[in-house]
């Protein structure tokens, strides 16, 4: 059975759907969060961009807010504000991503959108699948941009990609920290914006 075209790449359009398979929705196990937090210098992050109510990583979330995948209850973090609502002010805001799979190029894009905001997020930690790195998105939006200033911008963004190592074990509804699941085909990169 082919995809259904309404939940693949079609993030800001008017027919895109909250995700439900599970090959979108992996959560991310303790340790996983534990080795991103480092590797991204924080504590804790504040706000959770792609959540659910059983798998969310900050007090404040997007994405899932009942158990039941109320579509009324469903708060879309690509079309939300990451950072301050209030014009003009910094905001201090951590965010983590762990976003749906198919959706990463519109994630990747969503991300550069609101670290370059002036009230965006000081910084900004997305899990991605390391085996998308052939794909155009990944060109245009990591590799020509990572590991480097953005030169003519005021906020000064940068964009760090570290890979994980071995297979990064996600969770599920069933399983949230994954002891019962095997780990993805792939490995995974946490990809981190700072400014």
């Amino acid at each position: 059975m082919p995809p259904d075209p309404l939940n693949v790449l079609a993030p800001h359009g008017p027919k895109r759907r909250a995700p439900t398979t599970a090959q979108n929705e992996r959560y991310t196990t303790t340790k996983t969060l534990e080795l991103v937090k480092k590797l991204a210098g924080v504590n804790t992050f504040t706000l959770d961009v792609a959540g659910c109510v059983e798998s969310h990583k900050a007090p404040k979330w997007y994405g899932w807010q009942d158990k039941a995948r109320t579509p009324s209850l469903f708060l879309d973090g690509l079309k939300l504000p990451w950072g301050s609502t209030k014009s003009g002010m910094a905001a201090l805001a951590t965010v983590f991503c762990n976003p749906p799979f198919t959706e990463m190029e519109a994630w990747a894009a969503k991300a550069w959108e609101e670290i370059a905001k002036t009230n965006g997020p000081a910084l900004i930690a997305m899990l991605s699948p390391a085996n998308r790195t052939e794909q155009p998105w990944w060109h245009q939006l990591i590799e020509a941009k990572r590991d480097k200033r953005m030169r003519g911008s005021p906020l000064g963004e940068t964009l760090t990609t570290r890979f994980l190592p071995g297979r990064t074990r996600y969770g599920c509804m069933a399983d949230p920290e994954g002891l019962e699941a095997g780990s993805p085909p792939f490995g995974s990169v946490l990809l981190l914006w700072r400014r």
